[in-house]
């Protein structure tokens, strides 16, 4: 499908969508990814650091060139799901039979990351990031007069073993609008 270009009010987005995660098991990837639930937010910045290059072939040194000494990214979302999987994530926990967690015992625990864009209007995309290491982003409330939200904040991490031709992250642009419901945790073959 090519999309149009601009400019094209077809192309304005209202974002919504599902988000999968799968855990790294040691140095692979995950096999499956899980439908994480209800998510209420969800922000991805790329980093970059430049370096200006002048030379100072006369009196006033003139910039000739910049480069990119830097590129990073990270992310952040709301899970509004207290799952055992979500908590799980959230506390770097390990996972005892069905549903005890021992906080803090997972603590460089890498994850695969999918979100599947299913907009109230314009066109939908797949992002795949590859490799994330996950941190909490907020207090976790215990007792409020609000939901309780389980905020992470991620921070990718290159994936030249698996993804050498693009180890960062991917965008794949998809199809016009659809609209589905989910209301069941599932998971996804990746």
């Amino acid at each position: 499908m090519t999309l149009p270009t601009s400019p094209s009010t077809t192309l304005y987005t209202v974002g919504r969508g599902i988000l999968y995660i799968g855990e790294w098991s040691g140095s692979s990837p995950p096999i499956s990814l899980t439908d994480i639930g209800a998510v209420s937010g969800l922000t991805v910045k790329v980093l970059e650091t430049k370096q200006n290059k002048y030379k100072f072939r006369s009196g006033v040194k003139v910039k000739d060139g910049i480069v990119v000494m830097i590129f990073d990214y990270s992310l952040s979302f709301v899970a509004d799901e207290k799952s055992i999987f979500n908590l799980k994530a959230f506390l770097k926990a390990s996972l005892h039979g069905t549903n005890v967690l021992y906080a803090g015992m997972s603590l460089t625990k890498e994850y695969q990351i999918r979100f599947r864009a299913d907009n109230l209007v314009g066109y939908n995309e797949v992002w795949e990031f590859h490799r994330v290491s996950l941190s909490p982003g907020n207090d976790a409330n215990l007792i409020a007069d609000d939901f309780s939200k389980l905020v992470f904040i991620g921070e990718g991490i290159p994936d030249y073993t698996y993804h050498s031709e693009d180890p960062f992250f991917d965008v794949i642009e998809g199809s016009t609008t659809t609209t589905t419901s989910t209301s069941s945790t599932t998971s996804t073959t990746n």
